[in-house]
């Protein structure tokens, strides 16, 4: 089987611990959909891929460019009810400083954003360097997000795919405009 750990195969079993997990087990192999990142670290070999743990609805929404002299990240609550952020950590793969950064004892609501930069994480991530958004503990994967040189964020907020957003709304809800009057209609290969 071949597979991959960027998009559209889950980023989350690349550098964080978590494996890369079948959704269900008699599903095709070879399509990244049929592919989930264990949100379990270290997986469950020999029994169930999907223990009952419930993921929280935290989850990266934007990422600065990596070149940004102050780099930030947002995270979004998605989901319809508060979270403890002290219950979660931002961890990088990046050289560039920390790799872990505890989330302050502060509680997000639904709907919320909360910004934080390299000054206050510790870490500059540089091109393809992955954030992982883990529980506190180290226990399960929440969200994961390769760093690139551009400003990338998810439209809709907390659901949608990794876009370029027309200009940096961290602490508010991204805005990507998708040009649909020109399209590639046909390609030639040799």
């Amino acid at each position: 089987m071949t597979y991959g750990d960027e998009q559209p195969w889950p980023e989350g079993a690349d550098g964080s611990g978590a494996t890369l997990s079948k959704r269900t087990p008699l599903s095709a192999s070879a399509e990244p959909t049929h592919w989930i990142a264990s949100p379990q670290l270290g997986g469950t070999p020999g029994r169930a891929n999907f223990p009952a743990i419930t993921t929280p609805a935290l989850v990266i929404n934007e990422l600065d460019a990596a070149t940004n002299a102050l780099f930030r990240v947002e995270l979004f609550n998605r989901g319809p009810t508060s979270l403890a952020l002290a219950n979660f950590a931002l961890v990088s793969t990046s050289t560039n400083g920390a790799t872990n950064f505890p989330l302050p004892a502060v509680t997000l609501n639904p709907g919320q954003f909360a910004v934080f930069d390299s000054a206050q994480t510790g870490f500059q991530p540089a091109q393809d360097d992955k954030l992982f958004l883990l529980t506190s503990n180290a226990t399960v994967l929440v969200d994961a997000a390769p760093v690139k040189n551009q400003l990338r964020g998810r439209s809709p907020d907390g659901i949608g795919r990794w876009l370029r957003p027309t200009a940096a709304s961290l602490g508010a809800s991204n805005v990507v405009t998708i040009n649909r009057d020109i399209v590639i209609n046909e390609i030639m290969y040799e």
